[in-house]
């Protein structure tokens, strides 16, 4: 169905004028939560990319000197890890999986109440975990609209 620009009423897709208005500016709702969900899911993984590199920054910082909390020596190998784990995940995202979506956003926030059972409540980075979270979340809505679109899609074309 295309959805009319001017007063908004529901037309066939075949329609070349709306048949409340008679106006010809259709805006086409498929494209449009397609498109919606496209955004969502990039941006999480650009969200994911930009955590993964923090996390392997700062698991290397302390290869010169620099020391920054939950991030030391000894647990270098881990946050390594952590880190293109997370990479990966937002691989994943960008190739719109669903699994890896609530796979990066479960990691993310089980590592963020690690993290604030660890050290407490540090408010700076509360925020950027906050913003982390939001993009995670978009992402999993991102991921599971896009696959709901595309088996309507292919439902309408069977």
């Amino acid at each position: 169905m295309k959805a009319c620009a001017n007063c908004g009423a529901e037309n066939p897709d075949d329609a070349s004028i709306c048949q409340t208005c008679r106006s010809r500016a259709f805006l086409n709702a498929r494209r449009n939560a397609v498109e919606d969900a496209l955004k969502r899911i990039k941006t999480a993984w650009i969200a994911g990319i930009i955590s993964a590199s923090m996390t392997l920054i700062a698991s290397l910082l302390p290869l010169f000197g620099i020391s920054m909390a939950g991030f030391n020596l000894s647990g270098i190998l881990l946050n390594i890890v952590g880190a293109l784990l997370t990479g990966a995940l937002a691989f994943g995202i960008y190739r719109k999986s669903r699994i890896c979506a609530a796979g990066l956003f479960g990691y993310f926030l089980f590592w963020k109440i690690i993290f604030l059972l660890k050290y407490g409540l540090i408010f700076s980075g509360m925020w950027v975990g906050l913003i982390f979270l939001f993009c995670f979340v978009q992402g999993v809505r991102g991921t599971f609209e896009w696959h709901s679109l595309e088996r309507e899609q292919l439902n309408k074309s069977l």
